[in-house]
């Protein structure tokens, strides 16, 4: 709310300073304080690394790891479709391209990328392609193809609430953590973490979460990004060396 009612703010401005309106309004508007958010947090490494491990046994499994390892929002894994996916090519990677809005469409344009795979994601998509087809079999008739990769047991569309659920169940696996304290979203702040640790720089983090620029991934992001800014010591290298 305190980033609309500044854009409005500079917004009735250019327009007073154009003769267009003669008083700004959005001064006299109070934001609403509302209810403080729950703070987001990430898995350390090693959390992950338990995740990754001790949740195999649970059905979520293969969306856990694609989530964790591409950074991928619940929204664009919950409508990826297998002919998004391209796992013999060369590297493999999927196409986020779609989402579970009312549109289909990505939370912006910037948000339609391309994501090579990691190893293990290739794995788990190749689980998840078998145990579909184990899941077809069993329900029959009951069975309705729709063509998503991570999908209920008769192929229909996993709400969040399912994933939520679903994911805590499997979260319980993990010694060490309280399922209760973790929400699938927060794979996705792991995954910027992770990168952040291992001095990926911020450019390339925004493109791969599909961020218009660094300013929303510092925003979003800002508990789990812990850059290290480097230019000053390249330069000081360049020049003065040994």
């Amino acid at each position: 709310l305190h980033r609309v009612h500044a854009c409005l703010d500079r917004s009735v401005k250019r327009a007073m300073a154009r003769d267009l309106v003669r008083r700004n309004v959005v001064e006299l508007a109070e934001i609403p304080t509302g209810r403080p958010g729950r703070q987001s947090k990430s898995l350390t490494p090693e959390q992950v690394d338990g995740v990754l491990i001790k949740t195999a046994p649970n059905r979520l499994h293969n969306y856990i790891v694609v989530s964790l390892l591409t950074g991928g929002r619940t929204e664009e894994l919950r409508a990826l479709r297998w002919d998004h996916v391209h796992l013999d090519a060369a590297p493999p990677h999927i196409e986020v391209w779609r989402s579970v809005r009312a549109d289909g469409d990505t939370k912006t344009r910037r948000s339609r990328r391309t994501l090579a795979l990691p190893t293990r994601c290739v794995d788990a998509l190749k689980k998840q392609r078998a145990q579909q087809l184990a899941d077809r079999l069993r329900a029959g008739d009951r069975w309705q193809e729709n063509g998503l990769v991570f999908a209920t047991s008769i192929g229909t569309k996993m709400l969040a609430g399912n994933v939520r659920r679903d994911f805590r169940r499997a979260l319980a696996l993990v010694p060490g953590i309280d399922p209760s304290m973790w929400t699938p979203r927060e794979l996705r702040h792991s995954f910027v973490s992770v990168l952040s640790d291992a001095g990926v720089p911020l450019e390339e983090i925004s493109q791969l979460v599909g961020h218009s620029g660094t300013t929303v991934t510092e925003l979003v992001y800002r508990h789990q990004l812990k850059p290290v800014i480097q230019t000053g010591a390249t330069v000081m290298d360049r020049l003065f060396g040994a």
